[in-house]
This record gives structure tokens, sequence and C-alpha cells, in this order.
């Protein structure tokens, strides 16, 4: 098998909430020396979040960096889900503050997922500030924003 179709498997086992198997597969592909791209990492950092494994997405993100891969707006986004499932409202923002810092550009998706992150942990006003400099970017809050 090769990168693209490893992709596709392991996004849809991230879909699937089978996150155990995409991490399986990533291991087969590592093994087998199949190269891996920012889709194969975006797509298990993904399914480390299906899972609520916001540790090992944050893992992910260091081994990609490691192979020479930067992380751009998917994986910080898959990143930041990873974090807000998992509950961590504040490794949600330490993840944007590290996406900004490498001048990796915010989407409204970004935004929506760092505000129900602050909500979920109880942060009402950094769920507000998040929603102003999301308005102030010029990103148009959508209905789950």
């Amino acid at each position: 098998a090769d990168t693209r179709a490893y992709n596709i498997v392991i996004c849809a086992c991230g879909k699937a909430g089978r996150w155990e198997t995409a991490v399986d597969l990533h291991a087969a592909m590592l093994s087998s020396g199949v190269e891996r791209d920012s889709v194969t990492f975006n797509s298990l950092i993904s399914a480390y979040g299906q899972g609520r494994q916001w540790l090992e997405a944050t893992h992910s993100l260091a081994e990609m960096r490691a192979t020479g891969l930067a992380p751009d707006t998917i994986t910080f986004n898959a990143l930041i889900a990873a974090c807000t499932r998992g509950g961590q409202w504040r490794e949600a923002l330490r993840a944007y503050k590290e996406m900004v810092e490498e001048g990796v550009a915010p989407s409204i998706i970004t935004f929506t997922s760092l505000i129900s992150a602050c909500e979920k942990g109880g942060e009402w006003q950094e769920a507000l500030r998040l929603f102003q400099e999301a308005s102030s970017l010029g990103l148009t809050p959508n209905t789950v924003t």
C-alpha cells in the first residue's frame, strides 16, 4: 500500500472512532517504510482527538515536526479539537498560541473549537475574548460559535 491508501484508511478509522486501529495503521506504515506526509499526521492527530487522547495528539505533532513537516491550519485545528474533547482547555489555548507564533492562520473552526474548550472549562471570559478576536480577524462566527 502507498501513502495515499494508508491516509484514507487512517482518516476513515478516526472518523469511525477507531483511533486504536488508526494508530496501528500508522505503526504499520512506519515499519513498512511507507512515506508519511502532512495528511498522515493530520489524520492521526484527528483520530487521537476522536478518542480523547489529547496527549498522544500532542506527541504526534512533535513527531510530525521531527520528520521535517510543518503543521498547517488543519493540523492545529485537529490538535485543538483533541484537547477540547479531552477537556484540556489550557492545552487548547497553548496550541493556539503556538499556532499564532508560527504564523499559521486560524480559521473559524479554530475559534469554534477554542470557544467550546473554554465553555467546557467554565472560562466564559476567555470564550468571549476569543469570540471578539475571531470577529476582529474577519472570521464570521457560525451557528456553532
